[in-house]
């Protein structure tokens, strides 16, 4: 039998941070916040992707989704791990083809989040909003702001 191995601890404790923080800022709301292993069923050119990103926000979530998530989120957030490639090219390329709205990429080595927010072209800049310390807000989820050193840690 093939596993793939879990993420890394410092993976994991930065997962939690997040989840924790979002979960809080979205209590009184009618958006909630998902992690993995939650599918996301994503519609990209008439095709069905599913992915699992390692945390989204959806809202007004539809009573029908009980196995998996088809709508589309307000944020993703995946955290850079060995298959980096995947995070930044793939999924963002993804991501953008399915119209979601705002995506970070978290990156432990460098202690940094990347923020991509859809253009009214319906393209992510290319370089996005690189925070390595500060606070960053989400745009598309207003009631979250976080402090990148508590997320990655410091310089």
């Amino acid at each position: 039998v093939y596993m793939t191995p879990s993420p890394s601890i410092k993976h994991q404790r930065i997962s939690r941070e997040l989840l924790a923080g979002l979960h809080s800022a979205l209590k009184q709301t009618a958006c909630e916040v998902f992690d993995a292993p939650t599918d996301l069923v994503l519609k990209v050119n008439n095709e069905t992707n599913i992915v699992i990103p390692d945390l989204f926000v959806v809202c007004n979530l539809d009573e029908d989704d009980a196995n998996r998530v088809t709508k589309t989120p307000k944020l993703i957030i995946e955290i850079l791990s060995k298959n980096r490639k995947d995070d930044e090219v793939t999924k963002l390329i993804k991501y953008q083809q399915a119209r979601v709205p705002e995506y970070w990429i978290v990156d432990p080595e460098d202690m940094k989040i990347t923020q991509y927010i859809l253009n009214s072209t319906g393209k992510y800049p290319p370089d996005g909003n690189v925070y390595h310390d500060g606070t960053i807000t989400s745009e598309h989820v207003p009631s979250y702001t976080a402090s990148v050193t508590e997320i990655v840690g410091s310089r």
